[in-house]
């Protein structure tokens, strides 16, 4: 058996096919299409890999992730094998190969999308994706052995775990986010400008970075619960530790790592500066020195 992540959307910043594939049960892609509107391969249900190599050298297309994509899924990829589907940037569903390849050129036409290139899956969807970057990212289609593996399996299991722990505090999150919003959007009638970044507010990270992280701010130690009582139950904020600006392209977030969860004051505090962010541990020693925490 072997593992593979599969991309579901046309082209770099295309439209995600994989609502429709996983409708249909099945992991589909297609393929460049030459000048006369006609596909680089069509049908290869009956070639060899030498076939298959002699037609895509013959066509001139110098695409090679295209190339590798519809030749594994052709000849490498097996009944049995696992697929996770990807739809950028997230890990949103897994599933079984369920049997070998097929060509199928009406397979997606209602959606007018050409994809005939396909195998069958018993997918299941993820109710919560999660995120992890594996290199190399343009690949359609990629196998994943050793450490890329690994690294899929790992970061499946911290999100399975968080899953169970996130849904207890989902709600408080959600209803958290609402009045904030609220609050930051309109102050005297006139729109402002957010202040956390997406991922902060995304309800999926915020729940899980507070299920591994509790709700006891790691700056000054203080809980609202301690301060306020039942009304503060569960109230934290949650704060991406690497400044959205300095990733290049794609981010995947890991909320084990990449986040922190801090109080509103702290918070305001680690983003005064705009020219220079403060880390979770400069302010946590600026307080220490004061004598400021209150842990």
């Amino acid at each position: 058996m072997d593992y593979w992540r599969m991309s579901f959307r046309q082209g770099t910043g295309g439209r995600d096919m994989w609502r429709a594939c996983l409708e249909r049960g099945v992991a589909a892609l297609g393929i460049y299409l030459l000048p006369d509107r006609k596909p680089v391969v069509g049908d290869c249900s009956e070639l060899t890999p030498a076939g298959f190599d002699a037609i895509w050298r013959e066509s001139g297309v110098r695409n090679h992730s295209m190339y590798v994509a519809l030749r594994d899924l052709r000849f490498a990829v097996m009944p049995g094998d696992v697929v996770y589907a990807r739809s950028s940037p997230y890990i949103v569903g897994k599933g079984t190969v369920t049997t070998g390849y097929r060509w199928d050129p009406d397979l997606l036409s209602d959606t007018g999308c050409r994809w005939e290139h396909y195998l069958e899956v018993d997918w299941r969807e993820f109710a919560k994706p999660f995120g992890v970057t594996i290199q190399p990212v343009q690949y359609t289609l990629l196998k994943l052995e050793g450490h890329k593996l690994q690294k899929m399996l790992d970061a499946e299991a911290m999100w399975q775990d968080v899953e169970a722990l996130a849904d207890s505090t989902r709600v408080t999150v959600l209803r958290d986010l609402e009045t904030i919003q609220l609050e930051e959007e309109y102050v005297e009638g006139q729109k402002t400008t957010r202040l956390v970044s997406y991922y902060e507010r995304n309800p999926n990270l915020r729940a899980a970075a507070t299920a591994i992280h509790g709700t006891r701010c790691q700056a000054c130690g203080m809980t609202f619960v301690e301060r306020y009582g039942e009304l503060g139950e569960g109230f934290i904020e949650v704060h991406h530790l690497k400044p959205v600006a300095d990733y290049g392209g794609e981010v995947s977030v890991n909320p084990e790592t990449d986040m922190a969860v801090v109080c509103p004051n702290c918070h305001r505090m680690i983003h005064r500066r705009k020219d220079k962010q403060l880390t979770v541990e400069k302010l946590r020693g600026l307080l220490e020195a004061r004598g400021m925490l209150t842990e």
